[in-house]
């Protein structure tokens, strides 16, 4: 498995203080997962109690992380 990160995930992730452990653990051990076409979006609460989104697409065994979100609306979403 393949992970590649836009310019733009990479400067939220630096901004909102994620890391590429909690991206890839959010991926493969989501809470919730919402798919649009080609774009996926998976949930998975964070250990300071927000909510981390990853919206990525995923082709032959390679994810691209498009951006990261980092919210405290966490019943919004789940």
């Amino acid at each position: 498995m393949e992970i590649i990160y836009s310019m733009h995930s990479l400067e939220r992730m630096k901004e909102r203080e994620i890391t590429k452990n909690e991206v890839y653990d959010t991926i493969l051990s989501p809470k919730k997962t919402v798919r649009k076409g080609a774009t996926q979006m998976s949930m998975r609460i964070r250990p300071n109690g927000h909510l981390l989104i990853v919206v990525y697409t995923f082709a032959i065994d390679t994810y691209k992380i498009i951006t990261v979100i980092d919210t405290s609306k966490v019943n919004k979403y789940l």
